[in-house]
């Protein structure tokens, strides 16, 4: 098991470079750096002036080990807008959307576990063909339009919740059930479908020739062996809810990093946007790592996998 760790861990490294040098070369992509330091009416001097003060006239490699040496101190440079720390900024935003993303998860999670349990535990039933094709259907919402129409219902019609912004926990529910009801047809499925293959396994059976109760059979046996999947696929939805949270950011005007990101594309302000990239990807590379750990310790069977 250490030997796997140390083999994720050494993966998750390599990853992380990649994502640093992806992160860097997004300067280069958008155009010249120097041109977008300067201003609109400024001369060809003034340009070459700005990119020699920068260092943006050394060979790429150079310029690229030097970032990634101020990276990995914290320094990812100073926002051209606010002349603030990009990774300041980035940081002030970000508990804001892991709230946002947190929420929406434990949302997801508990009812689509809850409703595939259900499904598969009364399969070929109503309810069954219902969660199979209302899975397909929420998944097929797009996010800014279930947004927009819990917004027109929720809050100008009911006047039930708030628009945007947040000053509060009502200001969470829509768009966290927004961000959610994508989520919930996946789990439903997933939760469903392995459920469906354990109640059909020996041991359950088993416990059924023995008299267990149906609880004790889905609750006690089924449920507990259908659960690695599960956590598989919360890692992997993970990476869905940081680019979901995107989208419904900006239409309840969420102050998140997604929100903070757009600005900053808008404005071209690259050291924001390097460093956005930069953190989201660190964060979805840990999570699959923690994810994969969490996996090899409640599945004996993997733990001699290399």
């Amino acid at each position: 098991m250490r030997s796997r760790f140390i083999n994720r861990l050494a993966f998750s490294v390599l990853v992380m470079l990649g994502v640093s040098a992806i992160t860097f070369l997004l300067m280069f992509l958008a155009g010249d750096p120097a041109a977008l330091l300067a201003s609109e009416d400024a001369t060809a001097a003034e340009v070459e002036a700005i990119r020699k003060a920068y260092g943006f006239d050394r060979p790429i490699v150079v310029q690229y080990l030097d970032w990634l040496w101020h990276a990995v101190q914290g320094d990812l440079g100073v926002s051209y807008q606010s002349r603030r720390p990009a990774l300041e900024l980035i940081l002030h935003a970000l508990p804001n959307t892991l709230l946002l993303i947190a929420c929406a998860l434990a949302l997801s999670v508990s009812t689509g576990v809850i409703v595939g349990v259900l499904a598969a535990t009364f399969r070929g039933s109503r309810f069954d063909r219902l969660v199979i094709t209302g899975s397909v259907f929420v998944q097929s919402l797009p996010s800014f339009w279930l947004g927009i129409v819990m917004i027109l219902i929720f809050s100008a019609t009911l006047r039930l919740l708030p628009t945007s912004g947040f000053r509060g926990p009502s200001y969470l529910i829509l768009p966290a059930v927004t961000l959610a009801t994508f989520q919930v047809g996946t789990f439903a499925r997933m939760v469903r479908s392995s459920m469906l293959e354990v109640l059909d396994s020996d041991f359950v059976r088993t416990a059924r020739a023995k008299g267990a109760s149906a609880g004790s059979i889905v609750f006690g046996h089924a449920l507990p062996n259908a659960a690695l999947p599960i956590i598989t696929v919360v890692g992997l939805e993970l990476g869905g809810l940081y680019g979901g949270a995107v989208v419904t950011e900006t239409v309840f005007g969420w102050p998140g990093v997604n929100t903070l990101a757009l600005s900053a594309i808008t404005s071209r302000d690259m050291p924001v946007i390097q460093a956005f990239v930069l953190v989201v990807g660190i964060l979805v590379v840990i999570t699959n790592l923690v994810i994969d750990m969490l996996y090899t310790i409640l599945d004996p069977r993997t733990r001699g996998a290399r």
